[in-house]
């Protein structure tokens, strides 16, 4: 599965979220969707703003209009 997540921080940075899952363990795996960042498409492990560890817990989902 895979998400349009955003940074609850005040930028609210766009973050690519894919989960996985391998027999009985679950996870994330996180990437910079802004492509006019240094860091764009690559895994991240924090957000390129703030500095915040990402954690899905942490991370909004996005909607945008119909």
């Amino acid at each position: 599965m895979a998400a349009l997540l955003r940074c609850s921080c005040e930028h609210e940075r766009e973050i690519w979220g894919e989960s996985w899952r391998v027999e009985e363990k679950h996870g994330w795996a996180f990437f910079d969707q802004q492509d006019w960042s240094e860091t764009y498409a690559q895994r991240l492990t924090r957000c390129p703003a703030c500095g915040r560890r990402l954690e899905r817990k942490n991370l909004r989902a996005v909607t945008h209009p119909a």
